[in-house]
């Protein structure tokens, strides 16, 4: 069985999660900052996945999913916020992929969480 730890990584409610979740948290916050992200988890049965989303657009999301042992151990699932053909939808699906390097799993989440649209930027907020 799996080792899993609790983990409340900014998320409303405190979650039973794998160690190694709870480890790809603490990674993206030590190379992206603890501001960079936010931790939602729409997956509370599944000890392997977790949702990484924009602080100023939630729904700006990175889903992963770990696979232990794996040749490509990380799925990463990339969510927009809906809009188009896709607006009466909870999301816009992104990019889906297989990443078997931490490093690249990283870069893929940080240029996805930079995908604001301009309307929902701190900034912008400022100026109005």
């Amino acid at each position: 069985m799996a080792d899993r730890v609790q983990t409340s990584c900014k998320m409303d409610a405190v979650q039973t999660k794998d160690k190694l979740v709870d480890a790809l948290i603490d990674t993206l916050r030590s190379r992206l900052g603890s501001d960079a992200f936010r931790v939602v988890d729409h997956w509370p049965d599944d000890p392997m996945a977790v949702g990484f989303a924009s602080p100023q657009d939630p729904g700006v999301l990175a889903y992963v999913s770990i696979t232990p042992g794996a040749d490509e151990p990380y799925f990463v699932s990339l969510e927009l916020p809906p809009e188009d053909e896709w607006a009466d939808l909870p999301y816009m699906p992104g990019d889906e992929r297989n990443e078997c390097a931490l490093d690249e799993l990283v870069a893929m989440i940080a240029g996805h969480l930079r995908k604001v649209r301009p309307d929902k930027s701190v900034e912008r907020a400022r100026e109005s």
